[in-house]
């Protein structure tokens, strides 16, 4: 009976199966559910252990919802903030091809979210005094493409739009004219970061190299806002009936 493993357990003793669904299994399938339904005062049931709803609530936020998430690191460099660093997931995402259109096609550029007004768009987060703990925005993006070159970019939060009526008319020119999508911003303060380093992995790392060793620590110490994107383009038109 044709079949596809499913799941192993660490010891390797316990495997669950699941029948193809190729033609010839029909049969066997029902064979099979016969065969169950006469012995079941013969079989035991096990119940699947799940776990606890908190924990499955948590791993979901800390796993299945960085799979559709841009994320990437603000810091600050003798007052001058930048993105220092991008996380990428594989295969890339319609995200990710947007921003590497917005960056020419050859790198991911962060301009349609910050253009050059990254200090205003941040300064909530990234002030030094009594930053705020998150800030969440909304951004209207339409990068303006003409033989396959980027002329313009043009980016609008969405509380800079007057209404829905405005906020149509600027997608409808923006799809006219290139690639258009709409893009949250999430962003937490990272106050302190360089207490996030392991100790023991900075003790091991000072023994071996302690250049390299100063310079993760002042990478860190840089460090002043954590941001992920999130494509919600969909989202936004269906809302505005587009």
């Amino acid at each position: 009976m044709p079949y596809q493993v499913i799941r192993v357990s660490p010891k390797r003793d316990n495997i669950q199966l699941k029948l193809t669904t190729e033609s010839p299994n029909t049969r066997r399938r029902q064979y099979l559910r016969r065969l169950i339904e006469h012995n079941q005062d013969k079989l035991t049931v096990l119940d699947e252990r799940l776990p606890d709803p908190p924990l499955v609530w948590a791993m979901h936020q800390l796993l299945l919802t960085r799979l559709t998430v841009q994320p990437y690191f603000v810091r600050r460099d003798n007052g001058a903030l930048s993105v220092s660093a991008v996380g990428i997931n594989l295969p890339p995402s319609r995200l990710h091809r947007f921003l590497e259109r917005a960056g020419g096609g050859r790198q991911l550029s962060f301009y349609p979210v910050f253009g050059d007004k990254i200090l205003t768009r941040t300064h909530e987060v990234t002030r030094p005094s009594q930053p705020l703990n998150e800030l969440v925005r909304e951004y209207f993006v339409w990068v303006d493409i003409q033989a396959d070159k980027v002329r313009a970019v043009h980016t609008f939060a969405d509380s800079e739009f007057e209404s829905d009526d405005a906020r149509r008319k600027f997608i409808q020119l923006a799809q006219k004219g290139g690639a258009f999508a709409v893009i949250r911003n999430r962003m937490t303060s990272l106050a302190h970061a360089e207490q996030d380093i392991n100790p023991s992995q900075l003790s091991a790392l000072l023994k071996r190299d302690t250049h390299k060793a100063r310079q993760l620590e002042d990478e860190f110490i840089s460090l002043c806002a954590y941001g992920e994107l999130v494509d919600v383009t969909d989202e936004v038109l269906m809302r505005l009936g587009r």
